[in-house]
């Protein structure tokens, strides 16, 4: 029985019969071209990757370079600060100079009005004296007058 079993599965495997080159070649045509149509797609990728790592590098020589201008920006900005800074400084010490200047000009100017108002009381006894030796001069005179008459 065992010789029977044997002996029909040999002959319905060789019925079956064995996959022919031809037959294998057929199935693997479309594999094939489906392994070809990943290559290429592949290759595609890899010289999108490239472009894109060129990119990058151009990139990145653009960002250093405009970190190096930024920098230099922020070095000029920062020596401007510093000149404004001085220029402030100099500029308020000038500032308290000329508040110093006004305030001796304005006591002088204060010192001259009170020079003046006291000329011009000075001045006015000086008329009042004079109208008053005036009117005795008048006075004087007119007694003279009248004894020489």
């Amino acid at each position: 029985m065992r010789k029977r079993i044997i002996l029909t599965l040999t002959i319905l495997f060789l019925i079956s019969g064995c996959a022919s080159k031809g037959y294998v070649k057929k199935g693997l045509y479309p594999v094939y071209d489906k392994i070809h149509e990943i290559e290429i797609k592949v290759s595609n990728i890899e010289t999108r990757i490239k472009e894109i790592e060129m990119k990058i590098d151009s990139l990145s020589e653009s960002e250093r370079a405009g970190r190096r201008e930024a920098e230099e920006a922020k070095a000029l900005a920062e020596d401007a600060l510093s000149s404004a800074k001085g220029c402030c400084e100099r500029a308020e010490s000038a500032a308290s100079k000329a508040e110093g200047a006004a305030s001796r000009a304005e006591s002088a100017a204060n010192r001259a009005e009170s020079a003046a108002n006291s000329v011009e009381s000075s001045l006015k006894k000086a008329e009042d004296a004079a109208s008053r030796s005036e009117a005795n001069a008048e006075k004087i005179q007119k007694v003279f007058e009248l004894l020489r008459r």
